[in-house]
This record gives structure tokens, C-alpha cells and sequence, in this order.
């Protein structure tokens, strides 16, 4: 019922008890100068008057636009119900699209990087750890062949071994020291190989995180283009069409009720009039969607408008089933016909006097 009553046009009779010719003289009559501004006069008894008004909830959250760029679509409309954090709809922001883009492109790069050198360096450990082995296993061929190096060579000096063993002896010392330094010389440049590439792959670590980090705030900030729900409601208005161009910081490009039980109704009123009705002057709202109708109260008058406060009525899902909008102009046509039938519209309000009385079913003040 809620949803339907927001998408119609509706008319408040506001009542002051009675007498309302009074207050139609008073209206026509010529202005007389006076000294000092008075007090406006409350409404005379039997004065009646109604307005063409507008209905929005009391409580309603805006949803602002949060960055330049242009609509791309609406998955909602106004009438649905929405919960929080749905997504109402996105902005393309080309920039935005280009930095997720560039930022992902980049991470991949690092990322890749990083996998080739953790690659290399378990292939140069595995390197590594062979020539270690082959290292030790040649020092340990030098230590033998030195042994039996220098036990030749004291035999020789005593004159107690044949010279080609001697000789024979000696090569194989040299031969088994020549490996065994070759070995340990390149088993120590993969060692250094290996710091190299660790050291690497701490800066691409670095890179990489880095690059996370970059690349998660360039989606934040496309994800900042899409417009949330800020709680459960009902979608209210949306201001602006899809493939319109929007500003960062527009306000209220959708508007949300949060709470449909309690609404208020708008409307024009004349200066003269406007003191004239105080808060809590009591009130009758009509619209289509309702039989009869629904009593409330003036709320607050100010900027040339006043707000007219009432309970909704509750929500009868039957009538909702499969019509969530209502038709605007019956309803507008419907309301034209009541201004018509009631009395004559001046301004944005119509009097009607004793001569035409309106059975009211509330207590004047």
C-alpha cells in the first residue's frame, strides 16, 4: 500500500473548525496600512481549506553520486524494494577502467617475474647441492692423493722408490688438486648465484605486494563507481536516465525511503496563509490508493510549503501483486476531478466555504 500511495498524486484538507466566509473576506479585502505588524488571526472556525500535495517518506536516505563519469545502467526502479548494500546501479568512469586495467596488467608482470625467479632458484640449488657433492667427494680424492703425494716424495729423498712412481704419484696429487679447486670454485659461485637471486626475490616480493596493493585500490575505486543501497527500503526517485553524464558529489541522484510507516505530504501554500496554520493543525490526507482517507497533522510550514505528517496504512500485499507503480495519470486525472467538484482552485489552494461543507471525520483544534 505504501509503495502505490508514494506513486500517486494526493490532495490534504486541512479544517480550523468554523466560519469560513470570514476567512474568504478577509482574503479579498483591500489591505489597510497599520501601524505595527500583529499577530496573524488563527483560522476562523468552519474554514476548510485543501491542497494539491505531494507524498515522500519522513525518513529518507539520498544516494549521491561518488564519481564523474557517465550512467551506465539502473537495475532497480523506483518501487522496488531494495536491501542493504544492493547494488542500484553503476557509473563508467573510463580513467577508473584504464587504471584496474594498467594495475592488473602490472601485477601480472611482477607476478611472473617472481615465479621465474624462484623457478631459477631451485634450479641453481639443485645445481648447487650437485656440485657440492662433487666438491666433497674431489676433496676427499685430494686428501688421499696427497697422502700418497708425500710418502713418494719421502721415499724419493731416500733414495727408496722407483722414480716413475714418484713421478706418477706427484700427477695425480696435482690432478686431484686442480679438480677439487675447480669444484669448490664453482660449487661457491652457485652459493653466490643462489644470494643473488634470493636477494631478487625479496625485492619482487616487495614488488609484488606492492603491486596487490596498487592493483586492489584501482578496483576499489571502480568499484567505487557502482551506487550502493545504503539500508533496506524502497526505491523513491532516481533523478537522472541511463547514458547521462553525472558529477562527483551530486546529491540525491537516487533517493531511498528507509521507512514507509511513517510519510508526510507536501504542499504549496500562500505567505499570507502560511502563519496561519501552526504545527499540529489537523489534517486529512485522500489519495486513490486508500478508501476514505487518513488523518494527520501539519508538521512544520516554511520555505512557502507545509508538511503535512501520517501514519501509512498497513500494507495489503494482495493489491500489490504483480503492480508495484500504479497508473500516474488516472491518478492525476482522479485528483483533477476532486479539485473540480470541491471548490475553485486559487493559487495552489482551494477555498470552500459553509455553503459548500465537506463531512470531515476528525476533531477541529
Amino acid at each position: 500500500m505504501s509503495r502505490r500511495i508514494l506513486a500517486a498524486a494526493v490532495f490534504v484538507i486541512l479544517a480550523a473548525g468554523a466560519g469560513g466566509f470570514y476567512f474568504w473576506k478577509l482574503r479579498h479585502a483591500a489591505a489597510s496600512p497599520k501601524p505595527a505588524p500583529a499577530q496573524p488571526a488563527p483560522l476562523p472556525a468552519g474554514t476548510v481549506l485543501k491542497f494539491q500535495a505531494t507524498l515522500q517518506a519522513r525518513h529518507m536516505v539520498p544516494v549521491d553520486v561518488p564519481v564523474d563519469g557517465v550512467l551506465d545502467e539502473f537495475v532497480v526502479k523506483p518501487g522496488d524494494e531494495v536491501f542493504e548494500g544492493q547494488i542500484l546501479g553503476s557509473i563508467r568512469n573510463d580513467v577508473l577502467v584504464e587504471n584496474e586495467k594498467e594495475a592488473a596488467l602490472a601485477l601480472e608482470r611482477q607476478k611472473t617475474r617472481l615465479t621465474t625467479l624462484e623457478s631459477q632458484l631451485l634450479s641453481v640449488r639443485l645445481e648447487e647441492s650437485r656440485q657440492a657433492a662433487d666438491a666433497s667427494r674431489a676433496a676427499t680424492e685430494l686428501q688421499r692423493a696427497e697422502r700418497t703425494y708425500q710418502r713418494q716424495q719421502m721415499l724419493n729423498r731416500e733414495g727408496a722408490t722407483p722414480r716413475k712412481t714418484f713421478e706418477a704419484a706427484q700427477a695425480a696429487f696435482e690432478t686431484a688438486r686442480a679438480e677439487a679447486e675447480s669444484l669448490a670454485a664453482l660449487a661457491k659461485s652457485l652459493r653466490d648465484r643462489m644470494g643473488e637471486i634470493t636477494k631478487d626475490i625479496e625485492v619482487a616480493k616487495r614488488q609484488v605486494a606492492e603491486g596487490e596493493a596498487a592493483y586492489d585500490e584501482a578496483k576499489t575505486g571502480l568499484a567505487a563507481a557502482q551506487m550502493l543501497s545504503p539500508s533496506d527500503g524502497v526505491i523513491i526517485s532516481i533523478q537522472k536516465q541511463a547514458g547521462e553524464e553525472v558529477k562527483a558529489g551530486m546529491t540525491g541522484l537516487i533517493q531511498v525511503a528507509v521507512d514507509l510507516t511513517m510519510m508526510e505530504a507536501i504542499m504549496g501554500v500562500d505567505p499570507n496563509l502560511a502563519p496561519r496554520l501552526p504545527a499540529g493543525t489537523p489534517a486529512q490526507v485522500f489519495s486513490t490508493e486508500i478508501a476514505g482517507s487518513l488523518p494527520g497533522q501539519v508538521r512544520l510550514v516554511e520555505n512557502g510549503k507545509a508538511y503535512v505528517e501520517f501514519a501509512s496504512p498497513t500494507p495489503d500485499p494482495a493489491r500489490h501483486d504483480g503492480d508495484r507503480g500504479g497508473s500516474t495519470k488516472v491518478v492525476a486525472g482522479y485528483f483533477q476531478r476532486q479539485l473540480i467538484s470541491f471548490g475553485s482552485v486559487i493559487s495552489s489552494m482551494a477555498y470552500l466555504g459553509p455553503s459548500r461543507p465537506i463531512p470531515l471525520s476528525f476533531t477541529p483544534p
